[in-house]
């Protein structure tokens, strides 16, 4: 392993998991220390994508807890001007993913400024045309080198390092800033992903605060609640066996909510919904006789309110098939087209004889067979339980 910076640094960011703020900013400290003492560079920044300016992509100083990877100002870069024209010889080296070690052309015994000549010399990827070079500021720089950072096969910034000396681009240099770069580049990416996932622990942490605050999450060491809906003017004989066989039949596994049973003072309608997210499971019978009676073509249709309910249920449902797995739809088989979704659940019929009156045995038989495996629990030990 060479005993270079880059090449330690290099091997040491790939043995890394995630890299914290602490590690982060040391390494950042570190940079900071070995390119302006070590490699005497008058200027370095390290620039990162990720804004926009003028709704155009551009470039960032790269800030760890306050301190910017440079020791030059922080700076905001567009990668191209209006004109189309790159902005630098370093935006050009991000959008084009090529390094460039820029020098003066030899002129006499000297190089001279960047600043001060028209035509330059890559001698890192020997690219003949390039954008200008000039900076009020940086009047004395003889060396420009950039080198694209890079995590896999995404450019997502550069490192760029002047001189006011003229360096030549020597392999051993090449290896040792593409190392500096390449460990740049994965530390500010595990960075990066470190803080989305603390930033994403965070979020779910406080929405698991704010339901145990708000009173929302089921306890699974009680008894489930199971809410029972329908209309005021459903069928009394369906509506008494659903309700024989959750109270009676099913009373020892879970604890009914019907809702014309709620009658707190208030506003029934957001009791209503506040019953329905305390409940881990619901039946809705949908049903409700038309108003022209036994003689109409449809003898049924939905009633709306327990079509909302319904709605309610089916979105904190966590089915992730067409069968619901917490709660189960009871709708007669002579009704109009199901609403929305309804019609894609693996809705129950209500059992009737030609007549027209309700097949109970047929009904009980299988409405229980459907509760017991909402529940979990066998129909037999169901029954079983409801007699000891």
């Amino acid at each position: 392993m060479a005993n270079t910076l880059g090449h330690q640094l290099k091997h040491f960011a790939m043995s890394v998991n995630f890299v914290d703020l602490d590690l982060c900013r040391s390494v950042r400290t570190l940079l900071d220390k070995h390119l302006t003492e070590t490699f005497a560079m008058k200027y370095y920044h390290v620039m990162i994508d990720g804004i926009r300016i003028k709704a155009k992509p551009a470039l960032r100083t790269a800030v760890t807890a306050g301190l910017a990877w440079t020791n030059e100002n922080q700076d905001t870069i567009p990668i191209q001007e209006e004109s189309g024209s790159y902005k630098g010889q370093s935006t050009y080296a991000y959008e084009k993913d090529i390094k460039l070690w820029v020098t003066a052309p030899l002129e006499g015994n000297e190089h001279k400024p960047l600043n001060e000549v028209e035509t330059y010399v890559d001698q890192w990827s020997k690219i003949k045309n390039m954008p200008s070079y000039f900076s009020e500021e940086k009047s004395t720089i003889r060396t420009s080198i950039i080198c694209p950072l890079k995590y896999g096969d995404r450019v997502f910034g550069f490192l760029c390092l002047e001189s006011e000396q003229f360096l030549e681009c020597i392999q051993s240099a090449r290896r040792e800033i593409q190392a500096l770069a390449d460990a740049v580049a994965i530390v500010l990416w595990l960075h990066e992903g470190y803080l989305k996932q603390q930033e994403s622990r965070s979020r779910a942490f406080s929405e698991i605060e704010s339901m145990v605050k708000e009173k929302s999450l089921q306890s699974f060491l009680s008894k489930p609640k199971i809410f029972f809906a329908s209309s005021s003017r459903a069928d009394r004989e369906v509506v008494g066996v659903v309700r024989e066989i959750l109270k009676n039949v099913l009373g020892p596994y879970i604890q009914e909510v019907f809702w014309r049973e709620i009658k707190d003072p208030g506003d029934i309608n957001a009791q209503v919904i506040e019953e329905i997210n305390e409940c881990r499971f619901g039946i809705c019978y949908l049903s409700e006789p038309t108003a022209s009676g036994s003689g109409a073509e449809t003898r049924f249709v939905d009633n709306l309110n327990v079509v909302f309910e319904a709605g309610m249920l089916q979105s904190l449902s966590s089915a992730s098939s067409e069968a619901p797995e917490s709660w189960i739809p009871l709708r007669e088989p002579e009704s109009p087209p199901a609403p929305f979704d309804i019609a894609h659940q693996r809705t129950m019929p209500v059992s009737r004889l030609n007549d027209g009156s309700l097949n109970k045995d047929s009904f009980q038989a299988d409405l229980l067979a459907r509760v017991s495996n909402l529940l979990g629990v066998s129909a037999e030990a169901a029954a079983q339980a409801s007699k000891s």
